[in-house]
């Protein structure tokens, strides 16, 4: 369990300690319309195609009682979310606009952000790494459905978000044939139309 934690976080670049909660099914309770971001590479052609995509594997954790993560991967990708977890009474904000990938602070507690791992077919070698970011404009919204749709012990949300490519850590070790990979990618990786259905959630103690 601690091994799977500290996996997690590292990828978020989090220092958090939390419960984890993980489901393994063909019928994942997030679904989203995406941009190809191989689009450009498979038929030469500008612009974005959007497809329906459902992650293989998807896992949810609420760390120190506040904070929401969850992770969704295919067999060559991982998306990743990160707000405040504000199902709870008193909390009247149920919606965080995403913005840079950063580490939360006293001053900044807020934090809410989303990224996408391009991962090699073979090695599982990061090939891409696309982030929410406050200069991109429109980067995306996280909204909790209202308490009468929330089912105890689950999360049902909608998401939006806009991410834009930065080469990931170790870029300068790839091959030539992976970076050549990574500049016809597309620059940006859209989710639209995101929900998350009654995904079943531990919170952290």
């Amino acid at each position: 369990m601690k091994k799977l934690i500290g996996a997690f976080l590292l990828v978020l670049g989090l220092g958090f300690v939390a419960c984890e909660n993980e489901t393994k099914n063909g019928d994942p309770s997030i679904i989203a319309m995406v941009n190809n971001e191989e689009y450009t590479i498979k038929t030469n052609a500008s612009g974005m195609k959007f497809e329906t995509w459902r992650p293989n594997y998807n896992e949810l954790k609420v760390a120190n009682e506040n904070v929401f993560f969850m992770k969704a991967e295919t067999d060559t990708t991982m998306f990743a979310l990160r707000v405040p977890y504000t199902l709870f009474e008193n909390q009247p904000v149920r919606s965080f606009e995403f913005g840079d990938v950063v580490q939360a602070t006293e001053d900044n507690k807020n934090v809410a952000f989303a990224q996408y791992i391009v991962y090699d077919k073979k090695s599982k070698t990061q090939l891409a790494v696309y982030r929410t970011a406050a200069s991109i404009s429109n980067s995306g919204i996280f909204s909790y459905a209202d308490d009468k749709k929330q089912v105890p012990g689950t999360v049902t949300a909608e998401f939006f978000a806009n991410m834009q490519k930065e080469k990931p850590e170790g870029y300068d070790k790839l091959t030539t044939k992976q970076k050549e990979y990574y500049e016809k990618l597309q620059p940006m990786k859209s989710f639209q139309d995101g929900v998350i259905y009654i995904m079943p959630v531990s919170a952290g103690k």
